[in-house]
């Protein structure tokens, strides 16, 4: 016959994916259950409160803990580890991957989502990201879609290999527009105007103007300059 049975607090030696423990009390080893899921789940080194006879015994409770944890009945785990005066709170999958981590010695949060995707969703209200320094967005592809865009900045800096532009309308206002390139071509198919107080054009070399019809028209005086000039 099993004998009686005892409490006894015995220290956590090794805790196995099986659900069970390894506990030393008195220098003595045995192997203990966890009682159940969903409370402060025992770590190495814990001094834990142990259950039962000379056949099987329970882990039932942690008198001190290295680490505080808790899993739930799915295995998704949340400890505070703590190292010397730094302390993290991280949570955990089942399988043990990181999908919240924050370190408060170093004042980051980190949400990660090691398979499927990250929705934030507000159906009835606004989601903002608001940051004392910087945001940072990274990703191999993106795609935005909303009905109006407002974007305010004292100065934007982009670098980009190739843009395309599909508008019905493009108005642009400035004090003042400096463009920079190897060549510049436009093509309209309708009207192409300048309205303008003054035009200058400058070439280094060849002014061409091409047209079935073109027509210079002045309200005072138009002046030719050159050493050769040809009408023809």
């Amino acid at each position: 016959m099993p004998g009686p049975t005892v409490l006894q607090s015995a220290i956590v030696e090794a805790v196995h994916d099986d659900g069970t423990v390894t506990v030393t009390h008195e220098g003595a080893s045995a192997s203990a259950r966890l009682a159940a899921a969903g409370y402060v789940r025992p770590a190495a080194g814990d001094a834990v409160l142990v259950a039962g006879d000379d056949r099987e015994r329970f882990v039932v409770g942690v008198l001190s803990a290295t680490r505080a944890q808790i899993v739930t009945r799915g295995g998704v785990a949340a400890e505070v580890e703590t190292r010397g005066e730094a302390e993290t709170l991280r949570v955990t999958d089942a399988t043990g991957r990181v999908i919240f981590e924050h370190r408060a010695s170093e004042g980051v949060t980190v949400i990660s989502v090691p398979h499927g995707d990250l929705e934030l969703r507000a159906p009835n209200g606004s989601i903002r990201l608001q940051a004392g320094k910087r945001v940072e967005v990274r990703a191999p592809e993106a795609d935005v879609k909303v009905g109006e865009a407002r974007v305010t900045a004292r100065q934007l800096t982009s670098t980009i290999d190739r843009v395309r532009q599909v508008v019905g309308v493009l108005e642009t206002r400035a004090e003042r527009v400096i463009e920079r390139a190897r060549n510049v071509y436009r093509d309209a198919e309708e009207l192409s105007q300048t309205r303008a107080g003054r035009i200058k054009i400058i070439a280094e070399k060849t002014v061409h103007v091409l047209g079935q019809h073109t027509l210079f028209k002045a309200r005072e005086d138009v002046k030719i300059k050159g050493e050769k000039v040809y009408l023809a």
